[in-house]
């Protein structure tokens, strides 16, 4: 029993954590542009990250069906060595599918959304640039998704921690750059995002097949 709770807390510390921090990624956009003489940059980006957040985390699913096949997978006695596999296969080839036709959709319909939540006009128009933007960043996002769902499912929990560490870190000190350096204000916090985004993807994909290539 008391090696079954420390096998549940050594899976669910970080987890927790990482739960923990998810709030730092939007308090570094409020901090870099609270301190900007103009609040309309900081309205765009909270109205921008909203809606870019209600679009992409609809499809959370896939990282939550991705941990519970993976998990299953993991975990029968008679499972072949190449199913997990395959699992990460099918769901990266399901994300790719999806954040086609989803980035088409938003490009498309994001004006209207924004619109529909309200806002100053000054606000909308700069929501809308930060929105597109973090678009371009869909198909690294529902990646990881499925990347992260794979690890956690396989109980292999650090992986999604040191990401959030990776996304905020880089998001942080391109916002600093890109907002004071560059003065690019609610769109340099959107592609300090993307950047991170991306360079989140590049190291769940690394994780990935570095965990292959050990079994």
């Amino acid at each position: 029993m008391l090696q079954l709770q420390k096998r549940i807390l050594q899976l669910a510390w970080p987890i927790m954590l990482s739960n923990i921090t998810v709030p730092l990624l939007g308090l570094v956009d409020t901090a870099v542009l609270g301190h900007l003489d103009d609040v309309t940059y900081l309205g765009a980006v909270a109205l921008g990250s909203q809606v870019i957040t209600l679009l992409l985390w609809s499809f959370g699913f896939l990282r939550m069906g991705t941990t519970s096949l993976s998990a299953h997978a993991t975990g029968a006695a008679h499972t072949q060595a190449d199913r997990t596999e395959r699992i990460l296969q099918n769901g990266l080839l399901m994300a790719l599918m999806i954040s086609i036709p989803l980035m088409v959709f938003a490009f498309a319909s994001i004006e209207n959304i924004i619109a529909l939540i309200g806002g100053s006009t000054a606000v909308q128009v700069l929501a809308v640039e930060y929105a597109n933007i973090r678009l371009i960043g869909t198909p690294a996002v529902l990646i990881q998704y499925v990347v992260i769902g794979w690890f956690i499912g396989r109980g292999e929990m650090k992986v999604p921690l040191m990401l959030l560490i990776v996304s905020n870190s880089i998001n942080a000190v391109l916002d600093v750059i890109l907002v004071y350096g560059c003065g690019l204000n609610s769109d340099g916090c959107a592609w300090g995002s993307l950047c991170a985004d991306y360079c989140c993807l590049f190291y769940t994909s690394d994780a990935a097949g570095q965990e292959d290539s050990e079994k």
